[in-house]
């Protein structure tokens, strides 16, 4: 079973695959009596070697004797056994950041366990691809399918009601993503007490850091420190595995309430704990914002360059469609966010070109790689998609367009789900086209230095949350200044727009107020070039540039964006 803690950020924010196998399980003659076979000895001995692996964080062996189990049952015509292995690779592919293969394992679970008409393998399925929409940022897919699953009839046992509780916690994981707390939170309470009074404490505490960090999330802090204390009392007492999204959520707490040694403390103690479901970049991630917020410039520049590294995984092997890039670019916007920051707050102070050329880098590698996965280069995945694709593509619009809720077909399959397996197997292993800006190389700046001719500078922007910057380059030179934020920048461009649109005076003192957001601390030397080069983020592309005012000067038509 897939142990899924936390909220990602972002993803990737983090973001990184949104499936929506919404399947037909609602229309399937599942039988919840059904009794499966017992296992031989042999392949009881593998499922406990299986777990074992788990147990001890040997995550990649486990998959592979997973994966062992369930060939062996399906040789064997082992049905519920063989969903079961699949499904638990599956949740173990997800661990290792290996989305695709998660994917191709899940569909084969579901495959299985609908044939046999498993309703409690079927649920194990639909709740670890619940927790794999969560992971990678879809909370409306993890939201939908969890409720699928909870309409199966499930059986009265322990196991059914310990199933039922971890597709609750899914469904209240998937409102809190979407800022329904008030939905979320009675869920997240009984899904608590139902494993406590089943025995599972594992799961129990799990899901109480969950709780705890939702809670967090939600601003509201004394019921976050009652979960995540509960939670960490019950690891403690019973000498639990996976703590680190406890520590983390504490680390957080602490930071807020401004005891920044304890938060410390914990974040440390969230990175030493073993490798498991919560994504260690996101940790990174965490502990980075919060350097960034108490001015630990460096140490904040290292957890995110880590940061970086460890997600550039999940860039590498994600499913490249769409919605899959956009909820992995929310993540992944964060981080090198986050590292612009903290490396141009350090080159601000000490003139260090080898700072703003990694700070420029990152932020040209995450544009170049949207721009890679909007556009499709040669030899790129989608070019390899079958003549098929574009009829179930063109009949799954139909049906959107008609609100239809199926996209079913005769054979009883999701139009979206044949979509998402075409998709799974053109794109393949051909990681390349998604690497590519996974890293950044360090070389770009000095390549735009090269090829700018001694009439042309450069001015890119990259505009957080918290401040803006510009790169200021030319022929001989490379410099970085602080401008504003993106709530300022966006709201002095809806002014400036609005007033040229009405004709309105204060158009021109809105133009000159602008272009000292922008240009005010920008030496002459740049601002004297005839020819500008504009690279925008954010809100500035709402900029009309041409009305800007340097002094009583119009910039005209003269920059080239």
């Amino acid at each position: 079973m897939l142990k899924h803690a936390g909220k990602t950020a972002a993803i990737f924010g983090l973001a990184l695959i949104a499936l929506s196998l919404t399947g037909s399980t609602r229309n399937a003659a599942i039988d919840p009596n059904a009794v499966a076979r017992p296992d031989p000895p042999a392949l009881t001995a593998q499922r406990e070697e299986a777990n074992q692996l788990n147990k001890a964080g040997r995550y990649a062996d486990s998959r592979q004797a997973f994966l062992t189990l369930a060939r062996q049952a399906e040789v064997l015509g082992l049905a519920h056994t063989a969903s079961i292995g699949w499904s638990s690779s599956g949740g173990l592919s997800v661990i290792l950041l290996q989305f695709r293969e998660a994917l191709a394992d899940f569909l084969r679970a579901r495959k299985i366990a609908e044939e046999s008409h498993d309703t409690e393998a079927l649920a194990r399925t639909l709740n670890n691809l619940a927790s794999l929409y969560l992971t990678t940022g879809s909370a409306a897919s993890a939201l939908s399918v969890a409720r699928e699953a909870l309409a199966l009839p499930l059986p009265e046992t322990i196991p059914g009601t310990i199933v039922r509780a971890l597709l609750t916690y899914e469904e209240a994981m998937a409102l809190a993503h979407l800022a329904r707390f008030g939905e979320a939170e009675p869920l997240f309470r009984s899904a608590v007490e139902a494993l406590q009074d089943s025995g599972d404490l594992t799961n129990a505490a799990r899901i109480l850091g969950a709780f705890g960090v939702a809670c967090l999330d939600a601003d509201r802090p004394d019921e976050s420190e009652e979960a995540l204390s509960r939670a960490l009392a019950l690891v403690r007492i019973h000498h639990l595995n996976n703590v680190a999204n406890i520590l983390r959520g504490l680390a957080r707490l602490r930071a807020r309430q401004g005891d920044s040694r304890s938060a410390s403390a914990l974040f440390e103690a969230a990175l030493d704990t073993p490798p498991g479901a919560t994504p260690r970049w996101s940790i990174y991630a965490d502990r980075g914002d919060f350097r960034l917020s108490s001015g630990q410039w460096q140490g904040a520049l290292e957890d995110f360059r880590k940061a970086r590294r460890l997600a550039a995984q999940m860039r590498a092997d994600v499913v490249p469609a769409d919605q899959d890039r956009v909820a992995l670019e929310n993540g992944q916007n964060r981080v090198a966010s986050g590292l612009v920051e903290a490396g141009n707050q350090l080159a601000a102070r000490s003139l260090n070109n080898q700072l703003l050329e990694e700070t420029f880098a990152a932020a040209e590698q995450d544009r170049l790689w949207s721009l890679r996965a909007l556009i499709p280069a040669p030899n790129d995945w989608r070019t390899r998609l079958p003549a098929a694709y574009w009829d179930v593509l063109a009949r799954y619009q139909a049906a959107a367009m008609a609100k239809s809720p199926a996209a079913s077909d005769s054979r009883g399959t999701s139009l979206q789900q044949q979509l998402e397996q075409m998709e799974m197997f053109a794109a393949g292993t051909d990681k390349d086209a998604a690497a590519l800006g996974s890293e950044a190389r360090g070389n770009e700046l000095r390549h735009v230095r090269d090829v700018l001719d001694p009439s042309s500078v450069l001015f890119s922007f990259h505009i957080g949350k918290a401040s803006g910057w510009l790169w200021a380059a030319d022929h001989e030179n490379v410099s970085i200044y602080r401008i504003a934020d993106f709530t300022s920048l966006k709201a002095d461009a809806a002014a400036l727009t609005q007033a040229i649109q009405k004709g309105d005076p204060s158009a021109r003192g809105l133009g000159q107020k602008l272009y000292q957001n922008l240009f005010g601390e920008v030496t002459n030397s740049y601002l004297s070039h005839p020819r500008w080069l504009l690279e925008l983020d954010g809100p500035l592309f709402d900029v009309p540039f041409a009305t800007l005012l340097a002094g009583d000067d119009y910039l005209g038509m003269s920059a080239a964006l």
